[in-house]
């Protein structure tokens, strides 16, 4: 390993200019898919291969149960105090015109339509306009995204303020609040990043270095899962993480190499024999720790569940991308721009002081003990009483983990203000509990029909013990799918949004 990393210092010094071009054509190529890499995400339903969820689901997005296993989105009409007639029924005109103009939404029959506005007219209370959406539920979320788009729900509008309910509406709430929390947190990161790093490296070209190659492995993993989404399931969550874990690595494996290189420029050696111990000691130790991260994330794989598996796929190439940066880009990049990158700051000479060694010394440069001398001495005497220490430490720090809630709604999932996580509460408030995402129960028949005598008093006897159940408020059906070989009732639970 020692041997083919001095090859890799040699040949980054050699051809830095072709290895930096090569990155910043697959940067820039990669930018474009980047900004897209959304748009074949999923945040619905991707429950385990073979579970009866999962079942139920295929068989509804098969279009078995006709446009009953159609999924739904709700409008609630919320008019203002004070609001007129006219605004209310304008409301519901724009409704089902933002439903006409948005692609798989089925807009209001003429009956349903004069309904609505009738009630608009006659009452200043909230009230549900129900869509259907023909598309499967994964499908459905963004169809609900591009009808909020239409319609901006949660903000007043000429008296009325429209709020999204049903499982798209809640799922589609969640892809828009990862998105905007990733904008967010680069908002808030970059800077604060930006600011550490200049206090240690002491130049403004020396502390974009990590920040450019967390971004190169963001971006090159966005296009990755662009591609990717088209031909497997991803999570709507994977760029946030992608992001996170890539800026995450991609400083830090910056630094050990960057700092490990500074550290023998400080010592004598010119810059090849410094780059060469830098690429032969730091990041041989970055390749390694990037290697058992990705094994590690592998582990994801053994859940049967696309959600936890697509993340752990965003997870490994980013960090496969930043080793690979680490090892190719960077060494390129210091090697072309030479002293702005060697400079040390007020701080990063400070830490040069404290770390440093003389050739074959064991002391500092003034000759006295290192501060880390001075630690490892201090943690290794009387060991054990120091790890006992330290696992009464991580006992109490993890007790609240013993008190993690695992069953939180989707709901939950949402902040308070959130316009999906109202309208949910206002639905319930309308149809009562549960009636904005009942459970589904199918009855599958190996012989004859749901018309067979046999099959219709099993039919009986699962409606019996559904209604008899815990927590029942409503049972309708069954209704039939298209070859007659099963049945699905629409079961709705006497229980709020958020229980």
């Amino acid at each position: 390993m020692h041997r083919l990393m001095l090859a890799l210092s040699h040949f980054t010094r050699r051809f830095k200019w072709p290895i930096m071009v090569v990155w910043i054509l697959l940067v820039a190529f990669s930018i474009a898919f980047a900004r897209k890499a959304d748009e074949h995400l999923v945040s619905g339903f991707s429950g385990s291969k073979g579970s009866q969820s999962k079942v139920v689901q295929e068989s509804f997005d098969s279009g078995d149960f006709g446009s009953a296993g159609r999924p739904n989105v709700g409008v609630i009409v919320n008019p203002e105090e004070g609001s007129t007639p006219q605004q209310r029924v304008a409301a519901v005109d724009r409704v089902n015109k933002a439903a006409s103009e948005t692609k798989d939404v089925v807009p209001l029959s003429d009956a349903d339509l004069q309904n609505a506005q009738q009630e608009a007219e006659l009452q200043a209370q909230p009230f549900n306009i129900p869509l259907q959406i023909n598309a499967s539920q994964n499908e459905a979320v963004k169809v609900t995204q591009d009808l909020s788009d239409k319609l901006n729900p949660g903000d007043v509008e000429d008296g009325v303020v429209f709020y999204f309910v049903g499982q798209s509406a809640l799922q589609a709430a969640q892809a828009q609040l990862a998105s905007k929390s990733v904008d967010k947190a680069s908002a808030a990161g970059f800077p604060a990043m930006l600011i550490v790093l200049l206090l240690v490296l002491g130049s403004l070209v020396a502390a974009l270095l990590p920040l450019l190659l967390g971004f190169a492995a963001i971006s090159v993993t966005l296009m990755a899962v662009f591609f990717l989404s088209q031909a497997v399931s991803m999570s709507v969550f994977v760029p946030s993480l992608a992001a996170m874990i890539g800026l995450g690595v991609g400083v830090d494996y910056s630094l050990f190499i960057l700092l490990r290189y500074r550290e023998d420029l400080n010592l004598g050696k010119d810059r090849s024999a410094a780059m060469a111990k830098a690429l032969s000691t730091s990041a041989v130790a970055v390749t390694f720790s990037g290697l058992t991260v990705m094994l590690s994330l592998a582990g994801l794989f053994l859940m049967q569940n696309s959600t936890i598996r697509s993340m752990a796929f965003g997870a490994i190439i980013v960090v496969a991308v930043a080793v690979m940066g680490a090892n190719t880009l960077l060494p390129s990049v210091i090697s072309a721009i030479g002293r702005p990158v060697e400079q040390h700051g007020p701080f990063g000479r400070t830490l040069a002081r404290i770390g440093s060694k003389r050739r074959g010394g064991g002391r500092g440069t003034d000759g006295s003990e290192s501060i880390w001398e001075r630690f490892a001495r201090w943690a290794t005497l009387r060991p054990a009483l120091k790890i006992s220490a330290v696992v009464l430490v991580l006992l109490v720090v993890s007790y609240p983990a013993t008190k993690i809630d695992l069953d939180s709604s989707t709901v939950l999932q949402l902040p308070t203000d959130n316009q999906a996580r109202i309208g949910s509460n206002k639905a319930a408030e309308l149809a009562g509990p549960g009636s904005t995402a009942p459970t589904a129960v199918m009855v599958a028949f190996n012989q004859g029909t749901v018309n067979d005598s046999a099959n219709q008093a099993t039919l009986g006897e699962v409606k019996k013990t559904v209604e008899e159940g815990p927590g029942v408020a409503k049972t309708q059906g069954p209704q039939p799918s298209g070859n007659e070989a099963s049945a699905v009732y629409s079961v709705t639970l006497d229980s709020d949004p958020e229980s």
